[in-house]
């Protein structure tokens, strides 16, 4: 595959990094919480080693591009059924189908997306942050539900960076996955 250097410097950029990927279309409701974590969590002093990225979207090639990542951290509207505003945790293990497929609100599923980057020789891993949305209609602002439940996504963000971190240095247990 013939890369630009633009491509290649990005990729690079990514080795060894904690990305935090938030997804979403903030004129389409609570759709835009990703987009809205990803404002507040980049007025956080995250440390040299973590990046924060947004995207409409996911596809294969914005996986492709973090694949040299140590983590991927993806925050997005997630459809759980449970009440609006509840914050989940998914765990993406490549390979294993652990979580069944990820029911967000964007086109590819994140399994396969995974799976598929993993194939290429990396082994990504990955945990998603999910907000139950309210309402994903066109239009701009989250619903009030929504809005609330943005310092416990990003509490939820934080615990995550701070537990690989912790576990790094003091060889502690992984966390438990949850789905």
């Amino acid at each position: 595959m013939d890369r630009t250097e633009d491509e290649a410097a990005d990729e690079h950029s990514y080795e060894g990094m904690e990305v935090v990927l938030c997804l979403g279309n903030r004129y389409m409701g609570d759709d835009g919480v990703g987009p809205e974590i990803s404002r507040r969590l980049r007025e956080l002093d995250l440390g040299q080693r973590v990046v924060v990225k947004d995207s409409v979207s996911i596809d294969l090639g914005t996986m492709w591009r973090f694949r040299s990542a140590k983590r991927l951290l993806v925050v997005d509207a997630v459809r759980t059924g449970e009440s609006p505003g509840t914050v989940s945790r998914h765990v993406l293990v490549p390979g294993e189908g652990s979580v069944s497929p990820l029911p967000s609100l964007h086109g590819l599923d994140l399994v396969s997306a995974l799976d598929l980057v993993s194939a290429g020789g990396a082994l990504l891993e990955a945990v998603v942050v999910g907000v139950e949305p309210k309402d994903c209609e066109a239009g701009e602002g989250l619903s009030l539900e929504v809005e609330a439940a943005i310092p416990g996504a990003i509490d939820a963000v934080l615990t995550e960076l701070r537990g690989a971190d912790a576990r790094k240095h003091q060889g502690g247990p992984e966390p438990p996955k949850a789905n």
